[in-house]
């Protein structure tokens, strides 16, 4: 079965995570709508208590702007401080929506507690969550 957005093309993702204008982007992966790219982790400064990792895959194009596969969000302030949590969730695909299958994503999330606003810690220590993307199923 053809999954691909061209017929007889097979999608050559990657993924871009952001928070608070923070941004990190994956490596491609090409000729996959299974990638899997075990990213070395990256963090993020929480600059807000409401703040939001927001994932976008997209379909790598050389010659014109890059097709988005997906989208979608997960809410930091429910994570437990200093403990990995991998979590998935399906991807909003807009008007590209296939009714017979859905494309999720899975992520491995820590959120790294900030130290006291008393605390006497050179630098000062900022709350941040530690990713990793893990992979994707298109």
């Amino acid at each position: 079965e053809d999954l691909s957005l061209v017929p007889g093309d097979v999608s050559d993702p990657f993924a871009v995570a952001k928070v608070c204008g923070q941004e990190f982007k994956t490596a491609t992966i090409n000729n996959n709508l299974n990638p899997q790219w075990n990213s070395d982790s990256f963090e993020f400064e929480i600059k807000s208590e409401d703040a939001k990792l927001h994932l976008e895959v997209f379909n790598s194009n050389y010659v014109c702007k890059h097709d988005s596969l997906g989208t979608t969000q997960f809410s930091l302030n429910g994570l437990t401080p200093g403990a990995a949590q991998t979590l998935a969730k399906v991807l909003d695909e807009g008007d590209k929506k296939s009714a017979d299958r859905e494309s999720s994503i899975e992520v491995e999330l820590e959120l790294i507690p900030g130290a006291p606003v008393d605390a006497k810690v050179s630098p000062p220590v900022t709350p941040g969550v530690k990713t990793n993307l893990i992979g994707c199923k298109l």
